[in-house]
């Protein structure tokens, strides 16, 4: 007999929920260890420890002197593209002068046509004789298709062009580019290497680790692993944040039970706004994507 209830299977295969797991079947779930991504106090440019490590508006950690180098040379390839991209917009500008005194000289020309025409009585003689001349014309073609009558007479152009309708995807027959390639207006400010949005050097907050004495492992230079500055407890996979006035980094837990409530940093007393308070993200792989611990990949699922 079937189980009936709360605790019957809705599996219509006749395998339990394991089995479905093992077998690749549904979305699965996987929890990411540390070594699945960046570790904390770890530069997200060189990969290396954070030399005077400095914080981005998105909580992404650089070594200084890594970032102020990628920021420089953004700098100076945005410098470069603006340049090209402002040669573009006065020789476009130039074409369409050109294009528009080139449609007046044209609209001259017609009207001038216009007013030579021939007066009506001669336009219509003019135009009885063409008429006769193309019945004329299409007798002619038509005589000749009579007597073409299944022989190939397609011409080589004509072929390829059908063929190109149908097979479009060939090399042969893909577009050209008429032109110099078009160069879109660079942005103004250089981009997060990370996220992609502007960013400032005036944006980048200092950032004070705390260090255990105890335990040989460098950031910057002070030997001992990261611990929090409040609890003390190692910094590792928990979310993490540090606070903008005073730059003291420190789990999230204990800034939510200690310094939260009152806006007061707990270690150097100084008041904060809400603002100020920047979650640190640490890169993930490709399965992780973007700072995520518990990740999901869908896949197809039996019914």
């Amino acid at each position: 007999m079937p189980r009936k209830g709360p605790q019957a299977t809705n599996s219509q295969v006749g395998v339990t929920r394991s089995e479905l797991g093992k077998l690749s079947y549904g979305t699965s779930s996987k929890r990411v260890g540390k070594d699945g991504g960046t570790p904390m106090g770890h530069c997200c440019l060189s990969l290396q420890p954070a030399e005077d490590p400095v914080l981005s508006p998105s909580g992404h950690l650089y070594s200084r002197e890594a970032v102020y180098s990628y920021m420089l040379a953004k700098k100076e390839e945005l410098q470069r593209q603006r340049a090209v991209w402002e040669q573009q917009q006065r020789a476009e500008g130039a074409g369409a002068a050109a294009a528009a005194s080139n449609a007046q000289a044209a609209e001259a020309a017609e009207f001038v046509a216009m007013e030579g025409k021939v007066t009506g009585a001669t336009e219509g003689v003019l135009k009885r004789k063409r008429t006769e001349a193309d019945d004329e014309s299409e007798r002619k073609k038509a005589l000749v298709a009579h007597f073409r009558r299944g022989v190939d007479d397609e011409s080589y152009e004509d072929k390829r062009a059908s063929i190109k309708r149908s097979a479009w995807w060939l090399p042969e027959f893909l577009p050209e580019q008429s032109g110099p390639a078009r160069v879109a207006e660079p942005p103004k400010r250089p981009p997060s290497p990370i996220t992609g949005r502007p960013l400032k050097l005036k944006d980048l907050v200092p950032v004070r680790f705390t260090a255990d004495a105890e335990v040989k492992a460098g950031v910057g230079g002070a030997k001992g692993r990261l611990i929090c500055a409040v609890s003390k407890k190692q910094l590792g996979t928990a979310p993490c944040v540090c606070i903008a006035k005073s730059g003291e980094v420190m789990l999230k837990s204990v800034f939510e039970e200690l310094a939260q409530p009152s806006m007061t940093c707990p270690v150097t007393g100084a008041k904060f706004k809400a603002k100020d308070v920047i979650q640190l993200r640490q890169e993930m792989s490709g399965f992780a994507g973007g700072g995520a611990r518990d990740v999901s990949v869908y896949q197809p699922a039996m019914r």
